[in-house]
């Protein structure tokens, strides 16, 4: 209700902030951010790592080492992980009645989402690339290599967004880029317009 939220972020008293600090330093709580954050490493390092291995499996004929398949075992563990929770998080919203409220108006939850599918989509896609020889036109290589640095950049965000919530610092350092990027926006457009219309003549 907005009197909690106002009690409890704006303008809270030290009782609230005694209450919130204890609620967010019981074991399960910590737990699990501490797991979010150290799912959200390992499939930023491993992703990376099986990245160049799987190229050279698709587009180059080349065998992959048992370095891909050991590659493989951290990005499903933090992708069950991460969809796990998501599923926990939707029956949770679903039977307070509140999942179109507040779970879909958050778009974090929707990052989440997506991480989880493109998470188990790559390693379906990779995983073939262990089970047997995999030849595709070479022309397909560079979709591939944009998609992988999109799945970077997603997972990038996610662990951004973590950052945010948890670390005041850097949240108020995110919130002050984002104002600035926002008042920036207009003239950045005007400026490319003006470029592009200058490479075209």
């Amino acid at each position: 209700p907005p009197w909690l939220q106002s009690e409890a972020f704006i303008c809270p008293s030290p009782s609230m902030v005694k209450y919130l600090n204890s609620k967010l330093s019981e074991p399960n709580p910590t737990a699990m951010v501490m797991l979010d954050f150290f799912f959200l490493v390992l499939l930023i390092i491993f992703f990376q790592l099986s990245a160049n291995e799987t190229i050279n499996c698709l587009f180059h004929s080349k065998r992959v080492g048992n370095s891909l398949r050991w590659n493989l075992t951290p990005l499903s563990q933090a992708g069950a992980w991460f969809g796990i929770r998501e599923i926990i998080q939707i029956v949770k919203y679903t039977r307070s009645g509140s999942l179109q409220t507040l779970w879909l108006s958050d778009i974090k939850n929707i990052l989440d989402v997506c991480l989880v599918v493109v998470t188990w989509l790559w390693y379906g896609v990779m995983r073939q690339c262990t089970q047997e020889d995999q030849s595709f036109d070479s022309s397909g290589k560079e979709w591939y290599q944009t998609a992988m640095a999109f799945t970077v950049l997603l997972y990038t965000v996610v662990l951004l967004l973590f950052l945010k919530s948890v670390l005041l610092d850097f949240a108020v350092f995110v919130s002050g880029m984002t104002n600035v990027i926002r008042n920036l926006f207009t003239f950045l457009v005007s400026l490319m317009i003006v470029l592009l219309g200058f490479v075209s003549m």
